[in-house]
Formats: C-alpha cells, sequence, structure tokens
C-alpha cells in the first residue's frame, strides 16, 4: 500500500501547476519526492530527488502505457492463467479464457491495481508475459529511463526487475499520464476497498468508467 500510494504522490505532485511551488518546497512526509512543471520539464522543487527507492507498482504505469499504444480500448482479449504468488495481490478474478474489453481490463489495473489484468494486457499486446518485458524495457530505453530495468509487467519483487529507481524516473513515468486521456477522469476517482476480488467485475468497472465520464 505505501507503494501505491507513493506512486499516486508522484503523479500528484507531476500534474500540479506551476504555481504550487511555493518560494519555501512544501513538507512532505515522503522519503523523497519531485515537482516538475509539465511544460518544459522543470525542477520547482524536490526532496533527495536522486534517491533510489523500490519500483513496485509504478512499473504498472509502464504496462498501461504500451496497452494503450498497442491495444483498441473496446478489443476484447482473453485472459491467460493466472495464480497469484502473493496472498496479498488484488486480482480481478479472471478466469481462463475470459474476455475483457481493454479499456476495463485499465481500470482493474490502475485503479485496484490487479495482477491478472496487468498479465491479460501484457500477454494480449506481445503473446506472452517475456516479450512483454522485452517491449518494456525497450520502451523505457526510447523514453530515456536509463536506470530501470523490468521482469515483469506487474512489479513484483524479482531479482531481474530494477529494485530501485530513481525518483527522476518514477516522474518520467507518471507524466505519461499524457497517454491516458482515452480513460477520461481515472485520476479523480475514489474507490472503497473490495470485499472480495467478485466486486472488480466487468459490470463494475463499466459502472465506474460511466461515474468518470465527462
Amino acid at each position: 500500500m505505501r507503494m501505491v500510494a507513493a506512486t499516486l504522490l508522484a503523479i500528484v505532485l507531476f500534474v500540479l501547476p506551476a504555481t504550487a511551488a511555493a518560494a519555501d518546497p512544501p513538507k512532505l512526509d515522503a522519503r523523497a519526492w519531485i515537482l516538475i512543471d509539465p511544460r518544459d520539464g522543470a525542477v520547482l522543487a524536490s526532496k533527495s530527488p536522486d534517491k533510489r527507492l523500490p519500483i513496485a507498482s509504478t512499473t504498472k504505469l509502464m504496462t498501461a502505457y504500451l496497452a494503450l499504444k498497442q491495444l483498441k480500448p473496446n478489443q476484447r482479449i482473453a485472459a491467460p492463467a493466472y495464480r497469484p504468488s502473493n496472498p496479498a495481490e488484488i486480482t480481478l478474478g479472471l478466469e481462463p479464457g475470459e474476455r475483457m474489453r481493454v479499456r476495463d481490463l485499465l481500470y482493474g489495473l490502475l485503479l485496484p491495481s490487479a495482477s491478472d489484468a496487468a498479465e491479460t494486457l501484457a500477454d494480449g499486446v506481445a503473446g506472452s508475459v517475456p516479450a512483454f518485458v522485452t517491449r518494456m524495457n525497450q520502451a523505457a530505453q526510447r523514453l530515456g529511463l536509463t536506470d530501470t530495468h523490468y521482469a515483469n509487467p506487474i512489479g513484483l519483487d524479482d531479482p531481474d526487475n530494477s529494485p530501485e529507481i530513481w525518483e527522476r524516473e518514477a516522474a518520467l513515468l507518471a507524466s505519461l499520464r499524457t497517454e491516458f486521456t482515452a480513460l477520461g477522469g481515472i485520476g479523480g476517482v475514489e474507490l472503497a476497498p473490495p470485499q472480495s476480488a467478485a466486486e472488480w467485475t466487468e459490470a463494475r468497472l463499466a459502472q465506474i468508467r460511466l461515474d468518470i465520464a465527462p
């Protein structure tokens, strides 16, 4: 949960207007943060901007970015078999072969942070998770994320997953929000924690989409 909160904090800080920057940097309860003007990339304020931090769910921003680049929002793709490796993982409860719209999978990926949504999108984009991870690392290099390496589309700990990420790179990943315009006002959604995976059904995700539609 702390890493999810840190990721959201990075996004919020990035999208703040330049007028939010005061003469004295704000005091935030975070080990590291950076405030960037999205218009020109200028650093307005920061705390330990070169500190290395766990990559965790920041990974899902790259997963969503590639899915939006390669798939159509209303395209339906089949879920592969997925078994959580950690009891704390959140899933949509997708059954193998179950088909769901890309748009709804993206909501499942970015709102409850569902692992099976991430793997389904990865499989839909590249045909397999390993092939998708290769694309993730290629995209990272193109975007200038030279100190970031991915091993899975979820952000789970892995010996090959970059265990830490420069705060500046986290901010750059957060800047990919401009690619998420097809998802409407997803950044303003507030959700109560689900009582079970069954709550994240396609109907539930469709209702969320209606709630935030402009």
